[in-house]
């Protein structure tokens, strides 16, 4: 079985999902402050994940030096880089659009009020923390991250996800959550596989990219919830275009992934093998099932 995010939930259905969704927020990060963009178990998690930092021991597997000059000084990496360097690069470059991201919304502000009743309050607050999960991941291999902002076909990209009404934005958030999924299932799988000669920081890295995972899930379950059957045939239509710009602008995915970045992003399995890396998320997924658009295994897209 599994769920076709293009796929509608029974009107009578989205009510009670999102009041099972809160709950799920609530258990998972603990009490909001708004006034001060914190979430309290979350920030007792990554306390303890400070105190018990683990690092890759032996020689460093990617360069300071290398990571800064095509992570941070230069718009493209030069070619010819190994896997190590690649990773370290795109997992900055997905730092990059989170924190511009939380950067452009704080800019430009918002028009509701916060509210711990709010799931869109609370997704804010869990966007802020990726940023902060990312660059533990690069200390693990050693690397001081650094940031800036993202090219300007990006950026604007971004903007047009973020600026837009609620009720049109949705649509192309939804598209951009899809994306984010595909790309931190990618980077935990060759995080597996670069990392698999020490079993520490292999498992703090799937940790930390499987706390992004999460997230991820929660906010395409939650959008989904939030938009008809019209509105997600927009949105799957917008998702191979949107994601064709996005992976242009980022020619170092394509040195590491290849194709298969795209055919991730597009394919009708994807939510089901991510549900799959994180134990099913039967909080979100098992209560109703049978009333939420769950299908029979076989292509979810018509």
């Amino acid at each position: 079985m599994q769920i076709d995010i293009f796929s509608a939930l029974p009107q009578g259905e989205r009510r009670p999902f999102v009041t099972r969704y809160l709950r799920f927020l609530r258990e998972r990060d603990g009490t909001p402050d708004f006034v001060h963009r914190k979430l309290s178990r979350r920030e007792r998690f990554l306390e303890e994940i400070s105190v018990h930092r683990i690092q890759r021991t032996g020689p460093a597997v990617v360069e300071q030096r290398v990571y800064s000059e095509n992570a941070i000084e230069r718009e493209i990496a030069v070619e010819g880089l190994d896997e190590w360097a690649l990773w370290t690069i795109c997992l900055s470059k997905c730092s990059r659009m989170e924190e511009y991201a939380v950067r452009y919304v704080d800019e430009v502000g918002t028009n509701r009020t916060p509210s711990a009743d709010d799931p869109y309050s609370i997704i804010d607050l869990e966007e802020r923390y990726h940023g902060r999960l990312l660059e533990l991941l690069l200390q693990v291999v050693g690397i001081v991250p650094g940031w800036r902002p993202p090219s300007f076909i990006t950026r604007l990209t971004l903007r047009a996800i973020l600026v837009v009404p609620r009720a049109l934005a949705n649509i192309t958030v939804l598209c951009g959550e899809v994306i984010g999924l595909a790309t931190f299932k990618l980077l935990l799988e060759k995080a597996r596989k670069l990392c698999a000669d020490q079993p520490h920081g292999r498992e703090r890295m799937e940790l930390l990219l499987k706390e992004i995972l999460i997230d991820e899930i929660g906010h395409v379950l939650f959008l989904r919830s939030q938009l008809g059957q019209i509105r997600l045939r927009i949105s799957r239509t917008l998702l191979p275009i949107i994601a064709r710009v996005l992976i242009s602008d980022y020619p170092e995915m394509m040195r590491l992934f290849g194709r298969r970045l795209l055919d991730e992003i597009l394919s009708p399995q994807l939510l089901r093998s991510v549900l799959e890396e994180v134990g099913g998320l039967p909080q979100l997924t098992a209560s109703g099932a049978n009333e939420e658009g769950l299908v029979k295994d076989g292509p979810a897209r018509g």
